[in-house]
């Protein structure tokens, strides 16, 4: 059974596929919603309002970014409270990250903590 695969890229999820087509895909699913308004109430929108569309298309779209950054903090939030295995893997990693390992001192030779840097003042 051999399926092509470009057949079926309309068939997922819009999240999974890059930006212009997600775009692609919220500017023909506005434009089906407002064709079949129009088509019930023919008086509802005149024909030249196809930049109103985009504009309510792009308002949406930044309403679901903020949704879904805020969503993400709630989980961050949520998961990240406790002592959580989660929030653990997060902190360690975050932490290991943003240590200074080594410098270079002014003749220009890496020096290490083991080496001749001293300890941090705090």
């Amino acid at each position: 059974m051999d399926v092509d695969c470009v057949d079926h890229v309309g068939d997922h999820d819009p999240m999974i596929l890059g930006k212009s087509k997600k775009k692609e895909i919220i500017k023909e699913s506005g434009r089906e919603i407002m064709q079949s308004t129009i088509d019930e109430n023919s008086e509802f929108m005149e024909s030249d309002d196809d930049a109103n569309i985009e504009e309510d298309l792009v308002v949406l779209m930044e309403s679901k970014r903020r949704r879904t950054g805020r969503r993400s903090k709630q989980l961050w939030l949520r998961e990240g409270d406790s002592n959580s295995k989660y929030f653990h893997a997060s902190a360690t990693s975050r932490r290991r990250r943003n240590s200074i390992q080594k410098l270079k001192d002014s003749d220009g030779v890496w020096v290490d903590w083991k080496g001749r840097l001293p300890s941090p003042k705090i």
